[in-house]
């Protein structure tokens, strides 16, 4: 399946699609300070197609994308996280956490983190 039929938890009709790693990790720098993202296989195509809604404390980021991996940078906010399809990896101060579509959520503190995905579609809360 490719990452454009993957469902948007809202905002379908509106989503950015992007194409370019770095374009896209600019735009996600406003609510997640980014560090690195780029596909999870160097030759593998990418794409993602995000919609956001932003109010002064919470921003909402629905997403769907290839499969792909990436860091941030230690943040004020904390993530909360549900995978609708696929699955997500952090690791987080050493610590190995898994989102799988159908079994858990998470919420992961402000601190730095890695991570690599699956073909994967959810949406992530910044509180």
């Amino acid at each position: 399946m490719s990452p454009s039929r993957l469902p948007l938890v809202f905002g379908s009709h509106r989503a950015r699609v992007d194409r370019d790693p770095d374009a896209l990790a600019r735009v996600i720098s406003r609510s997640v300070p980014v560090r690195d993202l780029a596909p999870r296989e160097p030759r593998q195509p990418f794409l993602h197609r995000t919609t956001q809604v932003r109010g002064s404390q919470l921003a909402i980021t629905a997403a769907a994308h290839s499969p792909l991996r990436g860091a941030n940078h230690a943040q004020a906010q904390s993530i909360f996280t549900l995978t609708i399809v696929g699955e997500k990896r952090f690791l987080v101060e050493g610590r190995p956490f898994r989102a799988r579509a159908g079994h858990n959520a998470l919420l992961l503190p402000g601190a730095p983190y890695t991570l690599e995905t699956s073909l994967s579609s959810g949406v992530v809360f910044s509180v």
